[in-house]
């Protein structure tokens, strides 16, 4: 989210050729913090206990903080390229850990 932030500052719009600057980055943290929600209380929907989804989603705003901390010396040093890298890496271990999360409870209910 901060990534389309950032490439929304630099677009032009209407005829003037007026630069969109007022694209605070705060907006991508706060959509980047619903997505980790949302997909947190979706992602725990196989648990019957209303309170765990809760914390795991949770425990999903934390895990966004951390990645918007991490983006700005990301973005400082390494600009484009390194936010590209930053959002293709955090997806590779997304997916690593749903797969692990997924094969995790397929063993619980064999068990």
């Amino acid at each position: 989210m901060l990534l389309a932030s950032r490439l929304l500052q630099r677009v032009q719009i209407g005829r003037t050729g007026a630069v969109v600057h007022d694209i605070d980055p705060i907006w991508g943290i706060v959509a980047g913090i619903a997505a980790a929600v949302f997909f947190g209380w979706q992602r725990s929907s196989a648990l019957d206990n209303t309170w765990q989804r809760a914390v795991i989603a949770t425990l999903s705003v934390f895990g966004t903080s951390f990645l918007a901390i991490l983006a700005a010396p990301v973005w400082h040093f390494l600009r484009f390229g390194g936010m590209l890298l930053l959002a293709a890496g955090s997806l590779a271990l997304g997916v690593a850990a749903s797969r692990w999360a997924t094969r995790g409870s397929d063993a619980g209910r064999h068990a």
